[in-house]
Order: C-alpha cells, then structure tokens, then sequence
C-alpha cells in the first residue's frame, strides 16, 4: 500500500496541523508602532427617507451594542483613541468620515481602524456601499477615498 507524503511547510507537516506555520521574522519595513486612532460607526435604528426617492427600508439592527462595546475594549487595549458615532444619515456618515479623516492626518497617529456597524449592499450602477440610518447608501469607494486621497 503506498500513501502519499504530506506537504510541509517548514517544520510543520500539513496532517499533524493544516493551520500551524512556522512564524518568520517580517524583513519588510513597517508602519510604526505608537497609538492609534479607531472610529466606530455605530448603524442601529434606520428609516426610508420619503424625500429621497434611493432610500432602501433596512431593518433595525439587533446586538449592534454589543458589537460596539466589544470594538472599543479591544481597540482601547491597542492604545488607540476611540471615537463613536450613531445613527448617521448618509449625508452626516460622510461629513464624519471627512472630519475624522483630518483628525486621523495628526502625526501623533500611527494608524487608524475604521468600523462601520451597519447595513451593506448594491447600490445600483455597479456600485457596493454602506446604509446611512437614513436607508441612502455611501459607496464604498468613495470612504476608501476619503481616507486615501491626498490633502
């Protein structure tokens, strides 16, 4: 009876652990360590706003509260400045966004962690985003932008 071999990867053979590998010292420069900046975004209560004909009915969203106290413990223990938010339209989720992205552009943050705690889906025309408490989505693309862009 011939069995195959079992492929390894450094001292560790894929049948005794599929997950384990042999952790290596990074040789690519980093970001530097040092405190950081977390904004949550806390989506629970939403509604179809009558004045915009796009606005989607989404459903409340439960243990959204535990989500969010969860978030600021563990980014608390990182050292990080936590901001939260609730309830945003999508109007009021992009200024906040544009504001913290400024307050996140202060050198005494090593990085950020975005947490949006909401709704998601197709927003027509190809384009993927958020829901605003409001039921109008934000692009994904464009959050990404506005934290990426250049002042």
């Amino acid at each position: 009876e011939h069995h195959a071999s079992s492929p390894t990867v450094g001292n560790y053979s894929s049948t005794s652990s599929p997950f384990l590998l042999p952790i290596e010292p990074a040789t690519e420069e980093c970001y530097a360590r040092g405190p950081g900046l977390c904004i949550i975004i806390n989506q629970e209560l939403f509604y179809a706003d009558s004045n915009i004909p796009q606005a989607t009915v989404v459903d409340e969203r439960q243990a959204t509260e535990k989500d969010k106290g969860k978030l600021k413990s563990i980014f608390s223990c990182f050292g990080a400045k936590v901001l939260t938010f609730e309830n945003l339209t999508r109007e009021e989720l992009e200024d906040k966004l544009k504001a913290t992205a400024v307050t996140a552009d202060d050198p005494k943050y090593c990085w950020i962690a975005l947490c949006i705690l909401s709704h998601g889906g197709d927003l027509g025309g190809g384009m993927h985003g958020v829901f605003g408490c409001n039921g109008v989505g934000l692009p994904t693309e464009k959050i990404v932008n506005i934290f990426t862009a250049a002042p």
